[in-house]
């Protein structure tokens, strides 16, 4: 009996070494330090001053971090952020540092650029006149009086140099057969630069729908027909003027 009793407590205390050993073996493959890398994590700006805006997108970066398998297998995306401290900027070029923030137990091993050039430009809002562009064919027995805007002038807002290439702001009408007596739509606003192409979020309007108001009338039997005499009288004048060529 006695040994019997040895033998198995002989075998427990192995199972109970064997297992510590097992432990500590799992124990320090978690705990060593690893490298990961994060690449195109966006760049963030912190404490930009009021009226100042930032007319480029920074490149996203690269965080190259260290910390345990186990803290970096828990980690996403999400964790890892690049911010750049704009509280200092003045307008124009400014190249800054880039920071980043990862969680308690991860070490920064380096960030790759780890300067951004940032371009700074001040807020400005401009008076624009509102343009009214018509798009379609209106149908013939109906007369379109020239269509009102309210308000006629509207304020356009963003960096000083991006207003220096606004053209005009322009609120587009589509003509088809739903407009056939007086009516008042409330339309969106578009900016459009030089060369026509819209300008988008480069730019915001104040307000950014206006109200256009359609006077709209039918043309009458006798309307209709002076405007054929008047299309009759033109194409009288036009052969009377042409040059003859006999006895040339």
């Amino acid at each position: 009996m006695s040994n019997g009793f040895k033998r198995n407590r002989t075998y427990k205390i192995s199972a109970i070494l064997l297992a510590v050993l097992l432990w500590a073996f799992v124990n320090s493959q978690t705990n060593v330090q690893v490298e990961d890398v994060y690449s195109n994590v966006p760049v963030e700006i912190s404490e930009l001053g009021e009226g100042l805006v930032v007319t480029n997108r920074p490149p996203g970066v690269q965080v190259r971090i260290q910390g345990s398998r186990s803290a970096l297998a828990n980690l996403s995306s999400q964790d890892i952020r690049a911010i750049v401290d704009m509280r200092d900027v003045s307008p124009g070029n400014n190249i800054l540092a880039v920071n980043a923030i990862v969680p308690s137990g991860i070490e920064i091993v380096s960030i790759r650029p780890s300067q951004v050039n940032l371009i700074v430009d001040s807020v400005e809002e401009r008076k624009f006149p509102v343009s009214i562009e018509l798009v379609g064919e209106f149908p013939e027995e109906l007369n379109l009086a020239e269509p009102l805007v309210k308000p006629e002038e509207v304020f356009v807002k963003g960096a000083r140099e991006t207003l220096n290439r606004v053209d005009r702001v322009i609120v587009t009408v589509e003509l088809d057969d739903q407009l056939e007596s007086d009516q008042t739509l409330n339309l969106p606003l578009e900016v459009v630069n030089q060369a026509g192409v819209a300008m988008g979020n480069l730019v915001e309007t104040r307000p950014q729908w206006v109200e256009v108001f359609f006077p709209i009338a039918y043309n009458t039997p006798d309307e209709e027909a002076e405007d054929d005499e008047r299309d009759d009288e033109v194409t009288d004048d036009e052969i009377t003027n042409e040059p003859s060529e006999a006895g040339d």
